[in-house]
């Protein structure tokens, strides 16, 4: 997924035959937890740190949950990538 995703961005939960894949173990089992596979979700923020990337949806709030356990439902643009507040940090 784009980790400069703005408030509001869409993204499905990144599946194979109906298993999550993506990050650990213990990522895939917080999305089992917490969310479904095929359901569009509203990114509320994303916190991108050196060798991560924290993903806050508004469906769950409180829940930390990793960006590679998702994919795009839609796209964004360099122009808006830019306005995220760490893009300037690895940018």
């Amino acid at each position: 997924m784009n980790i400069y995703a703005l408030e509001g961005f869409r993204i499905i939960v990144k599946a194979e035959a109906g298993s999550v894949v993506g990050g650990t173990e213990a990522d895939k089992k917080q999305v089992k937890k917490y969310l479904k596979i095929g359901k569009i979700y509203t990114v509320a923020k994303t916190k991108v740190h050196n060798c991560h990337t924290d993903v806050h949806l508004k469906e769950v709030p409180g829940v930390k949950l990793n960006s590679t356990n998702f994919v795009d439902f839609e796209s964004q643009s360099k122009e808006d990538d830019a306005k995220h507040p760490d893009w300037q940090l690895y940018n």
